[in-house]
């Protein structure tokens, strides 16, 4: 479908195509602008969307956007494009390395939106760290007081750099009930590209205990970690209401997480 999507575009543009053999642009930054213009075309398509202005303005106007987004000219995002038409195989796999993306991320997005925040953010450190500046072993440690039953989710973006040495990275979520038992969820942290990914973790409560404190640690590591280099921001901890007329056979602890591309 993505693949029609954008032949239609570019060959709407001309009927004198000519073939290339090299790419103008790596392959990184021809998915990413790709993707974008798939998003911007499904936004603009939009079943509901009222707005005149933009049923007015043609989608080739937001491409060049997208162009300048990542500094390069629609003649080279173009050449880029024949080249891959002419290696059909390597286009299926970008694209469906772009599908799975998107609808891992909007199907994520779409779960998040219907959550009924009882509070914006409960997380009560700065939203922002920069390792080693922070601490160069620093796992970010974070204990709240709560008391309500329900669903909690820890977001936050995060960059690994290559020269990173932490071991067995990995964010950990704990609920902490006043009978000294607790349920704990982690997601690991995977990959030193120096790429920022979106990471999330889940855990719902058990409603028959009283639940003391939300703790865990955004960064933990094992022992063995002695230089760190991370950059994390938008750090969220939400929580959500959970209907308690659930039978205790309907409730069980969800241990869910993981990254976004």
């Amino acid at each position: 479908f993505l693949l029609i999507i954008v032949s239609g575009m570019f060959f709407s543009c001309g009927k004198n195509i000519k073939h290339y053999n090299t790419k103008v642009l790596n392959e990184n930054k021809f998915r990413k602008i790709l993707t974008d213009i798939f998003v911007a075309d499904a936004f603009l398509n939009r079943k509901g969307l009222n707005d005149s202005k933009l049923q007015n303005v043609d989608s080739l106007s937001y491409y060049n956007f997208i162009f300048k987004k990542y500094g390069v000219t629609r003649n080279e995002f173009y050449k880029t494009y024949r080249y891959y038409l002419d290696n059909i195989d390597e286009l299926v796999v970008i694209q469906q390395s772009i599908v799975d993306s998107l609808t891992k991320r909007y199907n994520i997005i779409d779960s998040l939106q219907k959550l009924k925040f009882k509070s914006n953010n409960l997380w009560n450190l700065k939203p922002n760290w920069l390792l080693p500046d922070d601490g160069v072993t620093n796992s970010i440690p974070f204990s709240i007081v709560a008391n309500r039953y329900g669903e909690y989710a820890l977001m936050a973006k995060i960059k690994v750099f290559p020269d990173d040495l932490s071991s067995d990275l990995k964010i950990i979520l704990r609920v902490i009930y006043t009978d000294s038992t607790s349920t704990e969820n982690f997601v690991r942290i995977f990959g030193r590209s120096g790429t920022e990914k979106d990471y999330f973790v889940k855990i719902q409560t058990n409603p028959y205990k009283q639940i003391k404190t939300i703790s865990g640690e955004l960064l933990a590591h094992s022992a063995s970690t002695t230089y760190m280099h991370i950059a994390v921001r938008d750090i969220v901890l939400s929580y959500t209401e959970v209907d308690t007329t659930q039978t205790n056979e309907n409730i069980e602890l969800e241990h869910r997480g993981g990254a976004i591309d």
